[in-house]
């Protein structure tokens, strides 16, 4: 018997999962007779919307509300704070998950007694390098009590025209976006300096953990301050997450083939699903009930805090959701180094430039309906995912762009791009020469007051 008084949950393994995309390694597996203490309660509102709240226990932990339809984003709201649900099987765990990582099937056995809250259903567990931050370009533990839209929650993000690209399809949202489940009053400073340290000596450092909630979002079960050291230092959350099984349907060739889906990369076709999972499977979706009720906002746990800059100011080193679902649209996600590599080869100046918007070499224009536009937003993608790793190979096609400066947005992510070289003479005599044009200031200035000028050098050439 459980600490829940029900009969125990059985945990199965069913398959080992490699490296696939954002995953690193992962384990699928079955759980029957789950508790469903770690849940989604949900009722309809009407034909259309829904709203509901994931559980730990009888703690509401968020609170969601949208629609039915699968390009749709949520509304969130923080719930009461995991802190109080008084979880046994979050402090059973404690030790393994705060130890150095090891391999999977470690992590695995070590969270069993987590994943036998769960529902009966088939789940991966991934070990994956996710981002600490909302979806919106904001540290994700700086999180509105209230309700707030989250991009990242719309199980197919819509694409119409964006940044001048008549793309008009939609995109999945891999989950690497993080909700806190964590009042932010417990924050310790101490405590994240201690995973900085971690982070920059430790291989292989603890991981943190998290559901996956709604598409790209997650909501971290336990890992804050791993979360916000992450931040503080502008690198990638290595976290376990578990992904709920989805069915879905594949039309091609005239037939109709099921699959269990977990991400883009990796499911399980239909006929490799057993009977005794098929009957796991046949519950799953099946926790419609009244929705309980949640207290007045006052009586909630969360309430703002008054962050530091240092966890906000690394916010736009990742990826939002729309440069996201961009980047996998323009295959920017698996192929960015090749693209990276080209642009270094062969762009040496802003004629070498204009050739590659004029030949696409790697047929962006046929990934949208308007002509050139679609080169454009691409290499904006590249400038902009070069700047978040300080990627030195884009400079030559930075440079050429500002010198071509025949798109505003593309000359406008390729000086922010350059705003890395900030040693970098020739790129500050760039910058100095936009100040001091009056028609290139009117257009670029404000990024261009931006560059960390040697003061000295600049004086001298204004």
């Amino acid at each position: 018997m459980s600490i829940w008084g029900k009969a125990q949950s059985v945990i199965r393994p069913v398959y080992k999962v490699k490296e696939k995309g954002f995953v690193k390694s992962g384990v699928i597996f079955s759980v029957k007779n789950g508790l469903n203490k770690l849940c989604e309660k949900w009722i309809d509102q009407d034909e259309w919307a829904s709203q509901g709240v994931l559980f730990l226990g009888e703690t509401p932990l968020v609170q969601f509300d949208g629609s039915v339809s699968s390009t749709t984003s949520y509304l969130l709201a923080q719930g009461y704070g995991i802190e109080n649900a008084d979880c046994e099987e979050l402090k059973a765990i404690d030790a393994a998950i705060n130890s150095p990582y090891i391999d999977i099937e470690h992590s695995f056995e070590a969270v069993k007694p987590l994943l036998g809250l769960l529902e009966d259903g088939v789940y991966l567990l991934a070990d994956a390098e996710i981002t600490p931050t909302d979806g919106e370009g904001r540290f994700f533990w700086d999180a509105d009590p209230d309700f707030r839209l989250y991009r990242c929650t719309a199980w197919d993000y819509y694409l119409g025209n964006v940044r001048e690209c008549d793309i008009y399809g939609i995109e999945s949202v891999d989950p690497i976006y993080l909700y806190p489940s964590q009042s932010a009053a417990l924050f310790n400073k101490e405590r994240a300096d201690y995973y900085a340290g971690l982070f920059r000596t430790e291989k292989e450092p603890p991981r943190a953990i998290a559901y996956n909630f709604k598409s790209g979002m997650n909501v971290l079960l336990d890992g804050h301050h791993k979360a916000a050291a992450a931040a503080k230092l502008g690198i990638p959350l290595k976290c376990l997450i578990i992904i709920k099984g989805r069915n879905e349907w594949i039309h091609k060739d005239g037939m109709t083939k099921e699959k269990l889906r977990f991400t883009d990369d990796i499911y399980l076709p239909a006929e490799e699903v057993n009977e005794s999972l098929k009957d796991i499977i046949r519950k799953q979706g099946k926790l419609w009930s009244d929705l309980p009720k949640i207290s007045d906002y006052e009586d909630i746990l969360y309430r703002k805090r008054q962050w530091e800059e240092e966890y906000l100011a690394n916010a736009d080193k990742y990826p939002d959701a729309e440069d996201h679902v961009l980047e996998k649209h323009f295959g920017i996600d698996r192929r960015y180094d090749e693209f990276a590599d080209y642009l270094q080869a062969n762009i040496s100046d802003k004629n070498s430039l204009q050739r590659f918007f004029d030949e696409d070499k790697f047929c962006f224009r046929s990934k949208e309906k308007r002509r050139d536009a679609g080169v454009f937003a691409a290499l904006c993608l590249m400038f902009r995912k070069a700047a978040r790793s300080k990627d030195i190979r884009l400079r030559t096609s930075a440079m050429a762009a500002a010198a071509l400066d025949s798109r505003y947005d593309v000359t406008c992510d390729a000086l922010r791009y350059l705003m890395i070289f900030d040693s970098d003479k020739e790129v500050e005599e760039l910058f100095i020469g936009i100040l001091i044009d009056a028609e290139k200031y009117a257009r670029y200035g404000e990024i261009a007051a931006l560059f960390p000028f040697d003061c000295g050098d600049t004086e001298k050439e204004i």
